[in-house]
């Protein structure tokens, strides 16, 4: 039995921190309680493309979170520095989403095989314009790997055939697309709505929106899940609509109560005009009287001296 040196236990343990520095750290239940909106969601009712932002790969998922391993088997070996060790989330942006009505998830597990299947067959079965260029010289092998890494355009227009063929209600031949011919609506997001135009045609199941993206573009938009704090928030909401209600409640009474007492003043202040009114006569009675007692009191006066 060979034991293996230590150099060579060194350089595998480099290339295994190497290869998981970016990879999945969380358990797979633990990533689906985190990442995925509705948990209660149908398997495969949701399909998450990604592309490569430099060389313009393609993977497909099930999930929001990409999975390191899954996402890796997707990519083939095309050469020297083709296919990473491990997956960079800075280098990878959402491609497009796929949703499929309630229901349909078994149509959407085979349509997610199908679009797997088209884009193993562009990276692997491929004429011979990738081995010449058009004065027939042989295109060098880095030129032909980026060429045969760049599957944009073939994923968009693999996603507009297995759509259309959902929508067809006669077909020469089957592909074992589950739900061929039965016209389900489709809804496709994309993050940018013109690369949808790398497909020639696309049928009428499908309608197109675009994308909600979170992270500078970079994550498919995810509105996590919390019932704790879900509960917190409806007692807030609860305790602030009540507070608002009490505070309208006292504002009204404080409105009838001014109401009220300013008709109080309002009613002593006439109430006290008439009193003073009603003085200024008496006092004009007095004092008439007094001046007609004393014109009387002259009068006998001086009836007496002529006297």
């Amino acid at each position: 039995m060979n034991a293996p040196s230590a150099p060579g236990l060194a350089r595998h343990a480099i290339i295994a921190i190497r290869g998981a520095r970016y990879a999945t750290t969380v358990s797979r239940g633990q990533t689906q309680r985190q990442f995925d909106p509705n948990p209660d969601a149908e398997y495969g009712q949701h399909i998450y493309v990604y592309n490569h932002l430099q060389k313009n790969h393609v993977v497909y998922s099930l999930k929001k979170a990409m999975n390191n391993n899954r996402a890796l088997d997707q990519l083939p070996f095309n050469g020297k520095q083709t296919k990473p060790r491990s997956l960079r989330k800075d280098l990878w942006a959402p491609l497009a989403s796929i949703h499929f009505p309630p229901g349909s998830g078994g149509i959407g597990l085979s349509a997610y095989q199908k679009l797997r299947e088209y884009r193993r067959r562009h990276e692997l079965e491929w004429d011979d314009s990738l081995m010449k260029d058009k004065d027939g010289k042989v295109i060098p092998k880095k030129k032909r790997a980026r060429q045969l890494c760049d599957q944009k355009a073939n994923s968009i227009a693999d996603m507009a055939a297995v759509l259309e063929r959902l929508d067809e209600k006669e077909f020469a031949e089957k592909v074992g697309l589950k739900g061929q011919g039965t016209g389900v609506k489709v809804e496709v997001k994309w993050s940018d709505l013109l690369d949808a135009e790398f497909a020639e045609t696309w049928s009428e199941n499908v309608i197109h929106d675009k994308l909600d993206t979170a992270k500078n573009d970079r994550a498919f938009e995810t509105k996590r899940q919390y019932p704790k704090r879900a509960a917190d928030e409806a007692k807030r909401k609860e305790k602030a609509k009540k507070k608002k209600s009490d505070a309208r409640i006292l504002k009204q009474r404080e409105r009838e109560a001014a109401e009220v007492k300013a008709a109080e003043e309002k009613a002593a202040a006439e109430l006290l005009v008439e009193e003073l009114a009603g003085v200024e006569l008496v006092g004009e009675d007095v004092i008439a009287k007094q001046q007609a007692a004393e014109e009387a009191s002259v009068k006998e006066g001086s009836h007496k001296t002529t006297l």
